[in-house]
């Protein structure tokens, strides 16, 4: 949310001390700022911590997307890839994304689509290995939160860490979409 100010402040003042603020965020997360640089995992996502690794990635993005227009053309190239990994351009061809592509997550996080009413999950407790239960309803386009360090995802609902759908994973990835379509 931070940074989502400070980049409305760049753009509606116009000030160098601002752009120069934000910049310094983006360049964290691309070529590094300082001697830091965000991780990166194995196959090339941006990833600061496990809980919602996509949604600390596509918020960035789509605040590049956002900025591309006041601050520089170099950004795009690091929004375009978080948003192609989300779809499955990675070493494991998956997509984050429910119901997009050949290979995507089967055992979101979300009680409302997965239809049951008494907090008994279908595939509550389920380990890995085992078939997950479909949920009654898909929840197409929705971003799970994302893989660990080394790309690793469990495709467990149990495991909400890695398949939880939440606002706040959802909403600066919609935007970023509306970015990386523009």
């Amino acid at each position: 949310v931070m940074q989502g100010g400070v980049l409305l402040y760049a753009i509606n003042t116009g000030e160098s001390q601002w752009k120069d603020q934000f910049t310094k965020h983006l360049e964290y997360w691309t070529t590094g700022y300082g001697g830091k640089q965000i991780t990166y995992t194995p196959d090339g996502l941006p990833w600061l911590f496990q809980w919602g690794s996509l949604r600390h990635a596509t918020t960035t993005a789509f605040l590049a997307y956002v900025a591309v227009d006041q601050l520089a053309e170099k950004f795009t190239k690091f929004a375009d890839n978080v948003m192609n990994y989300c779809f499955g351009d990675n070493s494991k061809n998956f997509s984050y994304v429910v119901g997009m592509g050949d290979d995507y997550p089967q055992a979101w996080h979300h009680r409302t689509s997965s239809g049951a009413w008494n907090d008994k999950w279908s595939n509550i407790g389920q380990t890995e290995g085992e078939d997950a239960k479909p949920h009654a309803h898909i929840l197409y386009g929705a971003l799970v939160g994302g893989p660990d360090a080394q790309d690793k995802h469990n495709d467990i609902t149990a495991d909400w860490i890695y398949n939880e759908v939440t606002i706040d994973y959802n909403a600066a990835f919609v935007g970023a979409c509306a970015g990386l379509y523009d």
